[in-house]
């Protein structure tokens, strides 16, 4: 099993920027992937798909979502949780999907919030691995009023207000009914409570050079505080046992049943670090 930390992301979306991948590259190819995963999911006759975003990467993965949705006809909005987005990707997917019309209302509106009550799918792109401590008066306002409502809430790689490398959850915190781990599972997916927010756990590969060898690391821990159990990975072309979370499952989605092709899926965990080409997602 494959487990990075955030600084280990980090350190990959260095690498990736070294190599000539810009992370505006790899944010469209995020965003479809996962637009492709929810469509998978959800029809557009089965109801509004609300993308609530925050102030910075993550925020933008759902503006690529958000766009994604619109132009395969769901009736999608953007809820700008916490202003206008500040990280530079962010800004240039928010003009994109400014651009396509997409929608979009400030918290604190009644747009917002009706938005946020009356949807079939809430997709929540707040926060990434960068969260620390326990969320704010604004934060958990906001994390609250999703967790009310009666849609179906998918995270983006985290559940907003927890903690990625210690699994911690100190206030209030997004609890889905699904979470897209990107590319790798992080330690808030495996680790207890944060595991219990996470819902069902897909991972999806894109394409970035990820595969750090982290797992011996982190081993000892997991293994207290997880309580693993064995299980099986299930891919198209072989299963494999290997241990496993307990809890809801989480899946490892082939490129075949996505309907996104920008996004691949590693059918086994790989053995050690690699670089693979990289293919951008087309923009539209």
């Amino acid at each position: 099993m494959i487990i990075t930390t955030a600084d280990e992301i980090r350190a990959i979306e260095v690498r990736e920027d070294e190599i000539g991948t810009k992370f505006l590259a790899l944010m469209e190819k995020a965003g479809s992937g996962c637009a492709g995963l929810i469509m998978d999911e959800y029809a557009p006759e089965d109801g509004p798909v609300t993308v609530v975003c925050g102030s910075g990467k993550n925020g933008g993965d759902g503006f690529v979502i958000a766009r994604k949705l619109l132009r395969a006809g769901y009736d999608v909005c953007a809820v700008l949780a916490f202003g206008e987005p500040k990280a530079a990707d962010a800004i240039e997917n928010f003009r994109r999907a400014n651009d396509l019309a997409v929608p979009m209302f400030s918290w604190g509106t009644p747009e917002a919030e009706e938005a946020v009550k009356t949807a079939q799918v809430l997709v929540d792109c707040m926060f990434g691995i960068g969260f620390r401590g326990a969320a704010n008066e604004l934060q958990s306002e906001v994390f609250s009023a999703m967790n009310e409502a009666p849609g179906d809430t998918v995270s983006i790689d985290v559940p907003s207000g927890v903690v990625t490398d210690t699994g911690e959850v100190l206030g209030t915190a997004v609890k889905a009914a699904w979470t897209i781990a990107i590319s790798t599972l992080k330690p808030l997916h495996v680790l207890y409570p944060a595991r219990e927010y996470c819902g069902d756990v897909r991972i999806l590969d894109i394409g970035a050079a990820m595969y750090a060898s982290s797992t011996s690391a982190f081993c000892p821990s997991l293994t207290r505080r997880s309580r693993p159990v064995s299980t099986r990975w299930t891919g198209k072309r072989r299963q494999r046992s290997c241990p496993s979370v307990p809890g809801p499952p989480i899946k490892m989605t082939p490129v075949t049943s996505c309907r996104s092709a920008a996004v691949t899926a590693c059918p086994e965990p790989p053995a050690c670090a690699r670089t693979r080409p990289f293919a951008p997602a087309p923009v539209s």
